[in-house]
């Protein structure tokens, strides 16, 4: 800064008395001293706040987990703020179709479960018909079963009908042919015996007394006597049986011909019924198979309906992971950056004035297959200015000022709803 110039003595004591020219002397001190005075506390204002921290996780059991090579990032809040909500809208965005498809999946997955319970019904209804096809089929089988053991049965009433004709005519035949033929023996025996007789007694007596006759001669002849009563009896009744015979027979055969065309006549309906009944049946077991086929299909798609809603739950699940995933990566570079020691500490210098936001992520490998990640997004405190007064600063030993504490931790992620946070997860935990 200039420095003010005295006025040349001669002047200051030329036409004045000298008390005035000491006051302006002293007045123009005193502007000096002030001028001084400023460009000293120009010159003393600090240009940088150093700022330390340190990155780590406290673990369940109270140990402390330093994460190193962490990129710690320092932006202007303002400039990061449409950044932030662009990238904010399209996250929420994202999750607001995430969560539509998963509704839309759940609704497919009880359609495809209801098509398929309605599936399932129909089989069971169409499984029940077709047994009740199957029951009237196997009656209609035994009714023509019946029908054909009826005909089956009016047959041997007429064969035995004809058999009982035939024994009648072997039995007239028998007394039309033997028995004659056997009375005829006799005849011819008692013409023998007679003749004998007659011989006999010629030789015996005069011719004009009448001789004994043979004892024999009178049992031949009530013999033949008796034999040709009894065959003239026998034929009388067997004619007469022979004719009631017939006329059963042929009343048999009328009623059998007649039970055989109405048992014909009602086969040919029950074949008739038991084709359609078959019919039916095929049709019923095509419908089943096709309900089965439907209904198997529909549990397939439901099932692979099923592990699609499970990736999408897997993914709704990890969707604040993707949130910061999508607001990190629309970040442009950082204004100032650092990065942690295998400690987890970080150094760096910013300016004095100003604000500035954190940001920074991490990863720990837990087991082989586990992982977990850390994010920081929180407005960095302001500097306490009171303190960097120009009789205030307060120094390290070796003349520097005191840095900033920066603590990234559990209680400050993301995820902890930090109130200090830029972002926030649209899914609470």
């Amino acid at each position: 800064m200039p420095l003010v110039a005295l006025p040349p003595a001669e002047s200051a004591l030329a036409g004045k008395p000298l008390g005035n020219n000491l006051k302006n002397m002293a007045r123009s001190i005193r502007l000096l001293a002030a001028l001084f005075l400023c460009l000293a506390v120009v010159a003393c204002q600090p240009k940088h706040r150093p700022v330390e921290g340190n990155v780590f996780i406290v673990l369940q059991n109270a140990d402390n987990s330093k994460l190193g090579l962490v990129d710690v990032g320092f932006y202007d809040p303002q400039v990061l703020a449409p950044v932030i909500e662009q990238a904010d809208k399209k996250a929420r965005e994202e999750l607001a179709g995430l969560q539509k498809n998963i509704s839309a999946q759940e609704a497919k997955i009880s359609d495809l479960e209801q098509q398929q319970k309605n599936e399932t019904e129909a089989v069971r209804k169409l499984v029940a018909e077709h047994d009740s096809i199957r029951t009237r089929f196997d009656a209609i089988q035994s009714n023509i079963s019946a029908a054909r053991g009826i005909r089956s049965g009016q047959s041997e009433e007429v064969r035995q009908a004809i058999a009982e004709q035939e024994a009648i005519r072997r039995e007239i035949d028998h007394w039309n042919q033997e028995v004659p033929a056997q009375i005829a023996s006799l005849q011819a025996r008692l013409a023998y015996v007679k003749k004998a007789d007659f011989a006999e007694r010629s030789k015996l007596r005069p011719l004009n007394e009448e001789p004994p006759k043979f004892p024999e001669i009178g049992e031949l002849e009530r013999e033949i006597k008796r034999l040709g009563q009894e065959r003239r009896e026998k034929i009388e009744s067997l004619t007469e049986k022979q004719r009631i015979s017939t006329d059963a027979l042929v009343r048999l055969e009328e009623k059998a011909k007649a039970s055989q065309k109405s048992a014909q006549d009602a086969q040919a309906v029950l074949e008739k019924e038991a084709a359609s009944l078959k019919e039916k049946a095929s049709v019923v077991e095509k419908k089943i198979e096709e309900a089965r086929a439907r209904a198997l299909a529909r549990s397939g798609e439901a099932a692979s309906a099923e592990k699609h809603l499970e990736t999408l739950r897997s993914r709704l699940k990890s969707f604040n992971q993707e949130y910061e995933n999508i607001v990190f990566s629309a970040l442009p570079a950082p204004a100032f950056q650092s990065k942690t020691d295998a400690e987890g500490e970080f150094r760096i210098l910013l300016p004095y004035r100003g604000d500035f936001c954190v940001t920074a992520r991490a990863t720990r490998r837990v087991t082989s297959d586990l992982q977990e990640n850390y994010s920081w997004f929180f407005r960095v405190p302001p500097r306490d200015e009171d303190q960097d007064k120009l009789f205030g600063l307060v120094y390290t030993p070796w003349g520097k000022p005191e840095p900033d504490r920066l603590l990234l931790s559990n209680d400050n992620q993301i995820r902890s709803g930090f109130s200090d946070s830029l972002v926030s997860h649209p899914l609470k935990p």
